[in-house]
């Protein structure tokens, strides 16, 4: 007896889909997202851009229906590629899968090559802090607002009198690319993604790399990390360079366990030169050279190598680009604003807030900057404490440690510095359960948040209105594909948020996800 076309409709729900049809359906859903973020993504208004005036684009940004179902379907879209990453990670495990894993990398994220960018403007300051060297200013000094006409270039406001973040790798790279494009937005976003996409694939690469070498399987492990809708969100949609960070962070140590010492040194340098925050990296760097049974006179020997070997790289890349080692005053005067992700910012606005409201401005300003420092200097030691402590404990492993350590102590925290130490933890073990099951649903919220808070709506359009409604659709949604629905039980099934306070929660790792 046929069943009724409504149980037919439901049964993805109650049973899921297979791999096969859950990258099919990433794929539509990708490129319906893409679609919408020609109506509701970041659109500049630079004189000369083919954008500069709505044309066709008219009915999406213009018209409020237009932006309103732009917005919904940007939302919806996302919680749909959430719950087809769920069921895809439903059988992420031997070669078949882990070469299915990869077709989803690359299926979900080719949409997004032609889209405007979501959840985050960077793309636009990258491109400003390139035109800043252009012209001969130095990004580490000259903030993006002292150009002419940068407000609009599409540039984050907040980050207009802030010094660059990046590595004169990175702005060399940039000032390259706003010479190729001629400062046409259409162009250089373009560029800029595709230097991102390159960054997906070395993650790709590295990860699957690493993964072998230290016996996990690197289909789970390129599931939870790059097939991760977060990541392909921030990595490719909002075109940032962590991922190219990431990738070369990773290739470093795959190529030092091959054997390749010089090639895993100039791949550090060129990831410190991306974002200078992995120069966190270089004591364990250093360690990974000397290997586990070192004596105390070879692993300092090999820190020298180490330090001389990518200070000159640095130094080079200095001359090239004219700023020498600006980055690193740069890196010491991050951090004046803090974020809702960044409980350690927060905390120092409250202390500042509350001295200053006791002894005057002036005492809370300095009172909050010595907080952010110490929480810099906390970093540092333990990064420090990690290097020397005994026994000797795993270089890759540790490196993930000192990354979340500076993230965690850090005043500004985004969603996508998740990625800065997951693909060290993933690699150094399989683990499902607690852990496995927050990585999920801290991912799943992120990319709904983002995706609303972000939404680029014109003057005329209500925002607060439009994105209430879009987040308590895309909330409800997403409650329901990844907690209620039947398919998705196996995941989530034990879930216990007192596990946080479980001595031996970090030990977790079990071989088998439990049966939905």
């Amino acid at each position: 007896m046929a069943r009724p076309r409504a149980l037919r409709f439901l049964s993805p729900l109650l049973h899921g889909v297979s791999a096969r049809t859950a990258v099919r359906t990433g794929l539509v859903a990708s490129i319906v997202g893409a679609i919408a973020s020609w109506g509701v993504g970041f659109m500049p208004s630079t004189q000369g851009s083919i954008f500069v005036t709505p044309g066709i684009l008219r009915p999406l940004r213009v018209n409020e229906v237009g932006v309103y179902l732009c917005s919904l379907a940007l939302v919806l879209s996302a919680v749909c590629l959430i719950w087809v990453w769920l069921q895809l990670g439903r059988a992420s495990a031997g070669e078949s899968d882990l070469r299915r894993v990869k077709r989803a990398i690359l299926a979900w994220s080719g949409p997004w090559l032609l889209a405007f960018p979501v959840m985050s403007r960077d793309v636009y300051s990258y491109a400003a802090q390139g035109r800043l060297l252009s012209v001969g200013m130095d990004p580490y000094s000259d903030a993006v607002g002292s150009l002419p006409g940068w407000l609009g270039q599409g540039a984050d406001v907040l980050w207009a009198q802030s010094s660059s973040p990046y590595g004169p790798l990175f702005l060399l790279i940039a000032s390259g690319v706003q010479g190729v494009s001629g400062w046409r937005p259409e162009i250089y976003v373009l560029l800029f993604r595709a230097l991102a996409m390159l960054g997906v694939l070395l993650c790709v690469v590295a990860l699957e790399r690493m993964c072998r070498l230290r016996g996990v399987d690197p289909g789970w492990a390129l599931w939870i990390v790059v097939a991760n809708p977060l990541f392909i969100y921030s990595m490719v949609a909002s075109a940032h360079n962590d991922s190219l960070m990431v990738g070369l962070i990773v290739a470093a140590f795959v190529a030092i366990a091959h054997g390749r010492k010089a090639s895993g040194l100039l791949l550090v340098a060129a990831a410190i030169a991306i974002k200078p925050i992995m120069v966190l990296a270089l004591p364990f760097i250093g360690l990974a050279l000397a290997g586990r049974e070192a004596s105390w006179r070879q692993r300092f020997a090999w820190w020298a190598v180490t330090g001389a070997a990518v200070g000159a790289v640095l130094a080079v890349l200095g001359a090239l680009s004219g700023l020498w080692f600006g980055w690193i005053g740069a890196m010491a005067d991050q951090g004046s604003a803090a974020f809702p992700f960044a409980p350690y910012g927060l905390i120092g606005l409250a202390l500042g807030a509350g001295v200053g409201a006791l002894g005057g401005a002036a005492v809370g300003a300095a009172v909050q900057s010595g907080f952010y420092l110490l929480g810099k200097l906390l970093a540092i030691g333990g990064t420090f404490w990690l290097a020397l402590r005994r026994p000797l404990g795993d270089p890759f492993m540790h490196t993930g440690c000192a990354l979340a350590l500076a993230v965690v102590l850090n005043p500004v925290i985004q969603p996508w510095y998740l990625f800065w130490f997951l693909p060290f933890f993933v690699a150094y073990a399989r683990r499902f359960g607690f852990w496995e099951q927050m990585t999920i649903l801290l991912s799943s919220a992120l990319v709904v948040w983002c995706l609303v808070d972000q939404l680029s709506l014109p003057d005329w359009v209500p925002a607060t209105p439009v994105k209430l409604s879009v987040a308590a659709a895309g909330a409800v949604t997403l409650l329901f594909l990844v907690l209620a629905a039947p398919a998705q039980r196996g995941y989530f099934r034990g879930l216990r948020f007192a596990s946080l306070l479980r001595p031996d929660a970090l030990q977790e790792s079990v071989t088998q996800r439990p049966a939905g």
